[in-house]
């Protein structure tokens, strides 16, 4: 009996692996490009909307299934299309084949220089032994149709530019793309000094015609024509020009040009604050003696080189003058102006019993600069060899002004004032109008006296 139930076990499990391998398929998916057959890596492929993997490096992915149902198949990749179908139970080989994007390739053209478009540049771009060329429009742009997923070379010609190249990498999407063509006539000068520092704003001439000047980097771009013998200048205040005579060939990008600093000349004029000229001050140059001014106010600095210099001016009485010059070229003036040194001047205003006036307002040469303080003083900056009129104004004083010259001194010059107080006119008056009233009073009563000894005197004659 044991030997019956083995058997019948058997037969049962041989059953079940005979309907599990029925109803098992495996798919041996293959996914190529079109285009060219190449295996398509890294596709995402989808059963019944299932994202189950991606291919490997051969392009493949193996699905397994029911062979009951038949099964719905998609494959994406990045620059294809997506492809989709239903696909047999029963099917175990299939082969996809992945169609590229159809995308547009924008491409705008303009000159390196000037940055304006460059019309009927012809553009040329090559894929997969497949090309195709167009010319840009007015505004400098061209379009092509392209596929995705695919790598583009492209080149780019105009007459009297530089032919440009590269490559476009075309992925899933449109692309647009800018390229600078440098003019085929394209030649820069590049100007320094012998220390390697750029030479602004210096002039290039071309066969005596100017062909610009330099910027802030020492350097000129302009347009000559290759293969031609030109007189080349360049020159600049306060440098030593540059001439020669070359040829410019095809293969002649730029000119180096070192320029040394030229030996000049410059003048200082040297005035006060009354623009009058100074005699005698003298001049330090980079805190260096340089010299003295002559009579009219003159110096000369003789075979200097172009550049930036400090300048101090000293002169006994003036106040010291430091100054910053920048000499540029040949004959440069500098005019250079000293203010009068001043002093402080102490004016003190009293009454006649010496006693503080404070409040007082104080002129100076019909000015005022101000009105003592409570201690009857003020301070006043004053030049020193110059005759001053000083006026001390107050109500109920007398006002008072005084000439007062302040000679260069260590010691602090001092100014004392004086006032008066004005008469009281008003009590005045009334003294003068009291004491006529009492001569009034005194004339009556002399007069009443008078009649009164007339009457008695007549009395006693009766």
């Amino acid at each position: 009996m044991n030997k019956h139930l083995f058997r019948s076990l058997f037969a049962l499990l041989f059953a079940i692996l005979l309907c599990g391998a029925a109803q098992a398929t495996i798919l041996e998916l293959t996914v190529l490009d079109n285009v060219d057959n190449t295996s398509v890596t890294h596709a995402t492929v989808f059963i019944d909307g299932t994202n189950m993997g991606r291919t490997n490096n051969l392009g493949q992915f193996y699905v397994t299934h029911s062979d009951i149902n038949d099964i719905m198949l998609r494959v994406s990749m990045a620059g294809f299309d997506d492809w989709s179908n239903i696909v047999k139970s029963n099917v175990t080989d299939l082969t996809v084949n992945l169609s590229r994007k159809s995308l547009k390739l924008n491409v705008n053209v303009y000159d390196s220089d000037t940055l304006a478009p460059i019309p009927n540049a012809e553009i040329v771009i090559t894929a997969d032994n497949a090309t195709s060329a167009h010319n840009t429009d007015a505004t400098g742009a061209a379009t092509f149709n392209i596929q995705g997923a695919t790598l583009y070379a492209i080149e780019i010609r105009s007459p009297n530019y530089q032919t440009r190249t590269g490559t476009v990498d075309v992925g899933s999407s449109d692309v647009s793309v800018q390229y600078a063509l440098m003019s085929g006539n394209r030649f820069s000068f590049v100007v320094k000094d012998p220390d390697g520092f750029p030479i602004e704003n210096a002039e290039a001439r071309i066969d005596n015609v100017l062909a610009g000047k330099t910027d802030p980097r020492g350097i000129l771009t302009t347009n000559v024509g290759r293969g031609k013998t030109y007189t080349i200048e360049v020159k600049k205040d306060g440098y030593q020009p540059y001439l020669i005579t070359r040829t410019i060939s095809d293969t002649d990008e730029l000119l180096s040009v070192v320029m040394p600093k030229a030996p000049v000349g410059a003048f200082i004029y040297v005035v006060d604050e009354s623009k009058s000229p100074v005699n005698g001050a003298d001049i330090y140059l980079n805190g260096e003696k340089a010299g003295s001014t002559n009579q009219y106010g003159r110096f000369t600095l003789s075979n200097i080189l172009a550049g930036s210099f400090t300048v101090e001016i000293r002169k006994s009485g003036l106040v010291n003058v430091q100054k910053q010059i920048n000499v540029t070229k040949q004959g440069d003036e500098f005019t250079i102006e000293l203010p009068f040194e001043t002093v402080d001047l102490t004016v003190y205003v009293q009454d006649k019993d010496k006693k503080v006036v404070p409040q007082t307002t104080i002129l100076i040469n019909d000015n005022k600069i101000g009105v003592t303080d409570d201690h009857g003083q003020i301070l006043a900056k004053v030049k020193p060899n110059v005759v001053y009129n000083v006026t001390a104004v107050k109500d109920g004083y007398q006002g008072v002004s005084v000439q007062k010259e302040i000679t260069q001194s260590n010691a602090t010059p001092t100014l004392t004032l004086t006032l008066e107080k004005n008469l009281d006119w008003g009590f005045i008056g009334l003294v003068v109008a009291g004491a006529i009233g009492v001569l009034l009073i005194f004339g009556i009563i002399r007069i009443g006296r008078s009649k009164t000894r007339h009457h008695i005197i007549r009395r006693n004659e009766i």
